[in-house]
Parts: C-alpha cells; structure tokens; sequence
C-alpha cells in the first residue's frame, strides 16, 4: 500500500496503479489531483530612461537581446519597479518594469543588477519564466503565497476531520486527513524515502477526528517523522510539499492562544482536588483529555527520537487541589517535555506534548504574528 502511495503523490497523479504482487490498485486519496497543462510565459521589459540614461539604455538593450527578452524604453517621472502578470488560457505574460538609474544599475523589485551582472539577471529571469510575477516561492514570507492564496489555503486546511484516524495505517489515515478539494500533495525524494522506512505495522495513535485538517494534517505526518508546507507551483496552483521532519519553514503544529487559557480552556486551569497513583503517562494523558473535555495530543516521533518512552514513564500525584494544567506540567518536564496550549486552525483548543527544543518553541511568537497580520488584514 505505501509503495502505491508514494506513486500516486510523488507522481502527483490519481490513477491507481496495481504494485508489483499483483494487489488490487489504491484507491485515489484525497488531496491529489491530476497535473495542469503548462502555461507558457512570455517575458518583456519596460525600461524606464531618462535624457541622462541614452547611453546606458543601448547597453541594456544588448543585454537583454542577448537573453531573448523583448525591451522597450519608455520615459516617466513617477514611475515604480514592479513585475505584471496577465493571463489569457494557457499564456502568461509577464512585464517588468524597471528603472534604469544615471550610473547604470538597473532597479526592479527587490533586486538591484548592473550589467555586468548578466548572470545574476539570467538566473532571475529564468525564475520569472518558471514561476511567473511572484517568482520562487521558497524562502519568501507567507511560503511565497500572495494574501489572496495564503487565505484560501487557510480556508482549506479549517476544514475539520470527519473520520475517526485512531490506528489507522499510513495510507489509510492519509486520506482520512489530507485535504480535498483539488490541493495537491508532493513528496519529496528525501520525504519520500522516510515513508519507505516506516515500520510495516506503523499505525497512527492520534484521534484527530473533528480537528481541522491543517493541524490533523501536521500531527499525521509528525509521528511518521514528516512534515508539510504550502508551495505554489510554476503554474501558480496550490500545493502541499510533505518534508522531512526538522526542515525550516514547514506548517506549525497548532498555532498559539489569541486569548486567555481560563478563556479557551477553562476546565484546564480549574482548581479541583485531584490525586494520581503511578500511572503511566499516555494514561494521564487520557483522563486530563477526558475531565477537561479538550484534546491531549503526542509528538511520537520526537519524544521516542529524545529516548522517552512515554508507556514506562510513570506519574504519581499525592491528593491536592491544584489544576490539570500544572499535573502535565509536572507529570512532563522531568523527561524534558513540554506542554504547549494551542488552537488549530478553526480555532478548536487542544493540548500538544512534545519535546523541549528551543528553536521549535520560538518559532510560536512568528507564527503569532501571521495570525495578527491575517486578523487584520480582514
């Protein structure tokens, strides 16, 4: 099943395919979709002169000759870098406006090039042939998304999980979180290999029904030693890259409190007698989820890599009144865990176990500043 799997999202395609002992053919998962045609992009230049650029504007307009790109000189005061883009079915246009400045740099947006800079010109060139006006999307903010899309992809992964995902195999929890609705999903070659090493009885142990499909999504492929994030492709369609865990720039798992604990998760940080005699941890787990009615989710695949196992691990808590909150606090940090409040993407609260490593955990205060930056952009 997962050989099939790994056909279908790296190939990027739905048509199932039978794998080499003759099993029936997969059925397709959600969150494939069959490739567009390509578009094919056309390139032009507005240069903007002045009366003291004419001799630099004959010098541009050999360089851009010599890289096939069509160039016109035009002439105005208020005029600004930027890049265009215009579709008409299968052809982008793309028109870059650039100002050529009295010492010969030529400015567009983001970048500066001198002339004998023709590489560095090529290079970028080349990106906006592939990728149209946004250019390459790795390394940009937002997953180089425009609002427009980054709000849609939003919208998509709110969706919430309608299925049961306990103890379900690889495939089979797939497509039971992935989304729908014509996003696609890519592996890649080193994402790819991981999935060819997970254990045969892999099962996943997370109950991701009714969480919204973003943060399903993240915790499904975490405990299979993965991640995700959004990518545009060239044509400028949606689509979800599945990554080795520990790479930069994927998905978070959950995103941080906008209000008050006492606010979102009240019986969390209610002061109540308790008591707890050794009981293994996922035990404690199950009954803080269960008396304050909130998801109390696991990061498997760290806390087993920092050595942990959570089945051995025990906890005991002389009667006291205190709040759960503190109880998993305490029941975690001496196996240097934490205990992370979050919401997923529809706002629903749960609680996230995992493992104490800083630079995943100040990751938190960038991902709060996009949730502010997108409630007030609304």
């Amino acid at each position: 099943m997962r050989r099939e799997f790994l056909k279908l999202v790296v190939l990027n395609c739905v048509l199932a395919a039978r794998n080499a002992i003759g099993q029936p053919p997969t059925p397709p998962l959600e969150g494939t979709r069959e490739p567009k045609l390509k578009l094919r992009t056309t390139l032009s230049v507005e240069l903007i002169t002045s009366p003291t650029t004419a001799l630099e504007a004959q010098r541009w307009g050999a360089v851009f000759q010599k890289l096939n790109v069509e160039v016109r000189t035009k002439s105005a005061q208020q005029a600004k870098p930027e890049v265009r883009e215009n579709r008409q079915g299968s052809v982008r246009a793309v028109t870059i406006i650039a100002i050529l400045e009295p010492n010969g740099v030529l400015i567009v947006p983001g970048r500066r090039f001198s002339a004998d800079r023709d590489q560095a010109l090529a290079d970028w060139l080349i990106e906006l042939r592939t990728y149209g006006a946004q250019g390459r999307p790795e390394g940009k903010p937002a997953y180089g998304l425009s609002k427009i899309q980054f709000d849609e992809l939003f919208r998509l992964l709110e969706m919430s999980v309608s299925k049961s995902s306990t103890g379900l195999p690889f495939d089979e929890a797939l497509a039971v979180v992935s989304v729908n609705r014509g996003l696609s999903m890519r592996l890649t070659a080193e994402a790819a290999d991981q999935v060819r090493k997970l254990p045969r009885d892999w099962k996943l142990q997370a109950e991701l029904k009714g969480m919204s499909r973003g943060t399903s999504l993240a915790i499904f492929l975490s405990n299979a030693g993965l991640a995700f994030r959004p990518g545009r492709t060239p044509e400028g369609e949606l689509e979800l890259v599945v990554v080795p865990l520990g790479e930069a720039g994927v998905w978070p798992v959950g995103w941080p409190l906008e209000k008050a604990p006492l606010k979102v998760t009240p019986k969390l940080v209610e002061v109540l007698p308790l008591e707890i005699e050794e009981a293994a941890l996922p035990d404690v787990f199950a009954r803080a989820a269960k008396e304050c009615e909130v998801p109390v989710l696991v990061d498997g695949w760290r806390i087993a890599a920092r050595g942990v196992d959570l089945a051995e691990a025990k906890f005991s808590l002389l009667p006291k009144r205190t709040m759960w909150s503190i109880v998993l606090h305490n029941a975690t940090s001496p196996h240097h865990l934490v205990r992370e409040v979050l919401v997923d993407e529809a706002g629903k609260p749960f609680v996230w176990i995992s493992t104490d490593d800083p630079k995943r955990l100040n990751e938190r205060a960038k991902q709060r500043e996009v949730l502010i930056e997108r409630q007030s952009d609304k």
